[in-house]
C-alpha cells in the first residue's frame, strides 16, 4: 500500500513541473507587437538599372587634312591647345600664280567694259537730242525714225555690254572663292586645338589640325542587345565618370544605333556572341569638369514591373530543402495575430528591394528577424485593436 501511495505522489510531482514548464513554454510563445520589427509589402513600379560604358567627345568637331591639288601648305596659324573662335584663319597655302594672273586679267576686262558702256550712253544720250532737235525743227519722219534706229542700235548694244559685265563679274567671284576656300582654310567652330601635325611628319590620311569644340559635351557609348530592347530615345540617363565619383550629370539618350558597333570601337565589349550597339547622349547641363576622352559611366532605369509587390531582401529567410534538393525561401508572416512561416517566390531585385511573385501580397506584415530574440512560426502577436 505505501508503495502505491509513493508512486502516486510521484505522478502528481512529475505532473505538476510538466504542467508548469507548459505554461512557461506558452508564455513564451506570446510576443508583444512594439517588441517587433515589422515592415509592410508595397506595390511599387520596379526599375532596373542597366549600365553602359561611354566616352566624353565634343558635340562639334573640325579637321582638316592637308590637300595636295591646292599646292603646298605655306603655313599652320594655330597651335596645339590653342582657343580659335569660328572663323579663325588655320591653315595657309601659297599662293598660284596662273590663279593670281587669270584674276588680274578678268579684273581689266570688266573696267574695259564700263568704259564702253559709259560710251555708248553718251552716244544714247546724243541720239536723244537729234531726234528732240529733229522734231523740234519739223523735219521729215524718215530722218526722225533714222535718228531713233540709231539710238535703238546703241541701246541693244549697251545691253550686251551689261551682259559681258555681269558675266565677267561672276567669273571674278569664283576665282575670289576658290582662291579663298583653296588656299585659307578657316575654323568652322569655336574651341581648342586638340591635335597638331606638320605635314612633313602626318601619316597618309591624319589631319593637320582637329580642333574640338569646347562647349558641348556628348557621351557616345555602346550597349548590349539584351540592354538595347529596353531602351528609346529621349531615354533619361546619369553620367558619372571614372575620375570624378562626386559629381554626375543628367543626360538624354538622342540616338540609338541599329548597326552593331565596329569591332575595333575601343568600348567594344569582350563577350562572344553578343553584339553592342552605339549611342549617343546628350547632357542637359554645362561640363567643364569634363574633358575629351574621359570615360564614363552610364546609368539608365528602365521600367521591368508594373504594381509589384515589394520587400526588403533582409526579410527573406533561406533553407535548403532535403527532399528537393533546392533553397526555398521564405518570410514570417503576421496572420490573424499569429507569425506563419509563409514560403515566396522571388522575381527581380534591385534597390528598392526584392518583387515577390507569390506567397504574400500588397498590406501583409513581415517580421524582421533579430538574431538576438528571433521568432518562430505559431507565435501569438499581442496586439490591441487599434494596432490591427
Amino acid at each position: 500500500m505505501k508503495k502505491w501511495m509513493a508512486i502516486v505522489v510521484g505522478l502528481i510531482v512529475v505532473l505538476g513541473v510538466i504542467g508548469t514548464n507548459t505554461y512557461l513554454l506558452l508564455e513564451e510563445q506570446m510576443v508583444e507587437l512594439e517588441d517587433l520589427d515589422i515592415v509592410m509589402a508595397e506595390e511599387v513600379d520596379m526599375y532596373e538599372s542597366i549600365t553602359a560604358s561611354g566616352i566624353v567627345e565634343p558635340r562639334s568637331d573640325q579637321r582638316v587634312y592637308e590637300e595636295p591639288q591646292h599646292g603646298e601648305v605655306e603655313e599652320i596659324e594655330v597651335d596645339e591647345g590653342e582657343t580659335v573662335e569660328e572663323g579663325d584663319l588655320l591653315v595657309s597655302y601659297e599662293e598660284d600664280e596662273d590663279m593670281e594672273r587669270q584674276m588680274i586679267s578678268t579684273e581689266n576686262r570688266i573696267d574695259r567694259l564700263h568704259l564702253e558702256a559709259e560710251q555708248q550712253n553718251e552716244q544714247i544720250l546724243n541720239a536723244e537730242t537729234r531726234i528732240a532737235n529733229a522734231e523740234n525743227n519739223q523735219e521729215s519722219d524718215e530722218v526722225i525714225e533714222q535718228h531713233e534706229q540709231e539710238r535703238d542700235d546703241l541701246l541693244f548694244q549697251q545691253q550686251l555690254t551689261e551682259q559681258e559685265i555681269q558675266e565677267e563679274e561672276e567669273e571674278l567671284a569664283y576665282y575670289q572663292a576658290q582662291h579663298d576656300d583653296a588656299y585659307q582654310v578657316h575654323s568652322n567652330v569655336s574651341g581648342i586645338v586638340h591635335e597638331r601635325n606638320e605635314p612633313a611628319e602626318a601619316f597618309e590620311g591624319e589631319s593637320l589640325l582637329h580642333i574640338v569644340s569646347d562647349e558641348d559635351w556628348d557621351i557616345n557609348g555602346i550597349v548590349s542587345e539584351y540592354d538595347l530592347v529596353h531602351l528609346q530615345e529621349d531615354h533619361e540617363v546619369t553620367v558619372e565618370a571614372n575620375v570624378l565619383n562626386d559629381r554626375e550629370w543628367s543626360g538624354t539618350i538622342v540616338e540609338l544605333g541599329t548597326t552593331p558597333a565596329d569591332e575595333e570601337d575601343p568600348l567594344e565589349t569582350e563577350e562572344e556572341n553578343v553584339a553592342s550597339y552605339p549611342f549617343t547622349v546628350q547632357l542637359e547641363e554645362d561640363a567643364p569638369e569634363l574633358e575629351y576622352g574621359f570615360h564614363v559611366n552610364v546609368f539608365i532605369d528602365v521600367e521591368t514591373a508594373t504594381d509589384a509587390t515589394v520587400i526588403p531582401a533582409e526579410v527573406i529567410e533561406t533553407e535548403t530543402s532535403a527532399e528537393e534538393e533546392a533553397d526555398i525561401k521564405y518570410v514570417y508572416l503576421i496572420e490573424d495575430g499569429i507569425i506563419v512561416k509563409q514560403g515566396v517566390e522571388t522575381g527581380i531585385s534591385n534597390e528598392q528591394g526584392v518583387q515577390i511573385l507569390a506567397g504574400i501580397e500588397d498590406g501583409d506584415r513581415i517580421v524582421s528577424q533579430n538574431e538576438e530574440d528571433p521568432v518562430m512560426s505559431g507565435m501569438e502577436v499581442d496586439q490591441d485593436d487599434s494596432t490591427q
